[in-house]
């Protein structure tokens, strides 16, 4: 610490020490405007799980990983020719996007016959022309709404509804792919209802609201912070050079994920608003020590004292933090991963500053803060300290009591495995959501692999016989399997 504190009282060493600090400040300011975001919830999962690994190569075999949800509300106009021709253009053009694999929607599902002539199944388009009067589309409906296939998956129970289905090729970006389904389907269906639902949605809209919440949080934290520190500080030059300090932490984390290909995820993007909040402390620590010696010391004698009796505590608790925060590494979650280390690293950036930036500027600045007006504070946090001492029955005891309580209220705490705990109500996924799951029995899915000889009548009489108990189960609104076609 002496070592430090001979070299930050050298005026020359800290000027320079000063614009190195803020040339690597500025690029990394520049990297980190270039930070890529990754929209993609599936992330989530933990990396070299075989469950995981299985899950990830059914949805690359079978398409079913990413699917896109749409539904319409068409009442009366479903079984009209102007609304399925719409329909059938708007799953024409999905199934041409590049992000989509394929399309599947009421306009072109298919149905299973038996073929009398060769024999096996005969398959042919459910809709094969459009109804041309009141009479056709009453039979296409009659028609429709008898084939159980169809009934539940793709058109509602009540006949007023359609579900429009695109699954995504494996690596789709879903935020890009549901922006190109959305000019779709409302190019051609902007006239009726429509619900957005499905992983690409989904986590579209999670990513969005996170964004427009950080972009809208920060202005308010950093106001807290401003107020805080002008009340304690009263120097504006010290509470500019402490969120200076705290800014730099935060562009250095987001420009190292720029230079290691870490793209910011729902996690990462909360991360400025930690750091602030955190990070601030160490340069408020200094600072506020350094403001009380200079009411007595000269700059360098203020800041030699300072820095001997709080630095080293400073020193601890942020290493302290910092590796809270890299325990995260031992996770198997890329993500979280990627927030400790990224967090511990912005802390870490912080902290070195707090000790060594922010002293040297206070040299070269000489600061000092304006003279009391009033010591309301000291008064109030003087006499609160004189009650507890006077009453440590009473304070340890509702202290206690809190944390009892605390304790009690936590062990209640819910994990709940649904969609809509990310959604506030009314807003447009809860909605979707209620829609799909009135008209659909929802939008989640589950997938089960099952291996055998599907050319056989037993395989597919046991597999028919296993749906049949699953859809039996609560939660569960219906079931599809190759034994239906059959």
């Amino acid at each position: 610490m002496e070592r430090l504190i001979s070299l930050i009282l050298n005026p020359r060493l800290g000027r320079l020490f000063c614009l190195a600090v803020l040339l690597v400040a500025g690029m990394m300011t520049l990297l980190a405007k270039e930070a890529q975001h990754d929209d993609d919830v599936l992330a989530f999962l933990p990396i070299g799980d075989p469950d995981v690994a299985l899950f990830r190569e059914l949805g690359s075999r079978f398409g079913g990983l990413d699917v896109a949800l749409v539904g319409i509300d068409a009442g009366e106009d479903l079984f009209g020719a102007e609304f399925l021709a719409r329909l059938a253009r708007a799953t024409e053009a999905l199934g041409d996007l590049e992000q989509v694999n394929s399309a599947l929607s009421l306009s072109n599902i298919e149905r299973f016959q038996p073929d009398p002539e060769l024999g096996g199944i005969q398959v042919s388009p459910l809709i094969q022309t459009l109804p041309s009067s009141r009479t056709q589309a009453q039979a296409l409906r009659a028609q429709v709404m008898a084939n159980d296939s169809a009934v539940g998956s793709v058109v509602s129970a009540d006949g007023e509804a359609v579900l429009v289905y695109a699954f995504l090729v494996p690596g789709a970006d879903p935020r890009v792919a549901a922006e190109q389904i959305r000019v779709v389907i409302d190019h051609e269906l902007s006239a009726y209802p429509r619900y957005w639902g499905g992983v690409p949605f989904i986590s579209t809209w999670i990513y969005d609201s996170t964004d427009r919440d950080m972009e809208r949080l920060l202005p308010w934290a950093l106001l807290a912070i401003i107020a805080v520190l002008m009340v304690t500080f009263r120097d504006p030059r010290g509470v500019v050079l402490s969120l200076v300090t705290t800014g730099m932490g935060v562009v250095s984390a987001q420009g190292a994920m720029t230079l290691a290909g870490v793209s910011i995820n729902i996690v990462l993007s909360s991360m400025p608003i930690i750091l602030f909040a955190v990070g601030s402390a160490y340069s408020i620590h200094i600072l506020s020590h350094y403001y009380a010696h200079r009411e007595r010391l000269s700059c360098d004698e203020a800041l030699a004292v300072t820095l001997r009796s709080i630095g080293p505590v400073v020193l601890a608790a942020g290493l302290t933090t910092v590796a809270g925060l890299l325990s995260f590494v031992t996770m198997d979650i890329e993500p979280m991963r990627s927030f400790g280390m990224f967090t511990a690293l912005g802390i870490f950036t912080t902290l070195i500053l707090s000790l060594s930036f922010v002293p040297v500027v206070i040299r070269l600045t000489d600061l000092r803060r304006a003279p009391r007006s009033s010591r309301w504070l000291e008064s109030f946090m003087t006499s609160l300290m004189a009650w507890i001492l006077k009453h440590r029955a009473l304070s340890g005891g509702t202290l206690l009591l809190i944390l009892l309580l605390a304790a009690g209220l936590a062990g209640r705490v819910q994990a709940r495995m649904d969609n809509t705990a990310f959604f506030e109500q009314g807003s447009p996924p809860a909605l979707s959501e209620g829609f799909l799951k009135d008209r659909f029995g929802g939008s989640q899915f589950l997938q089960l692999h099952l291996r055998g000889d599907l050319k056989s009548p037993f395989v597919l009489r046991e597999l028919r016989r296993l749906a049949d108990r699953i859809e039996l189960l609560e939660g569960v609104s219906a079931t599809l399997h190759i034994g239906q076609v059959v």
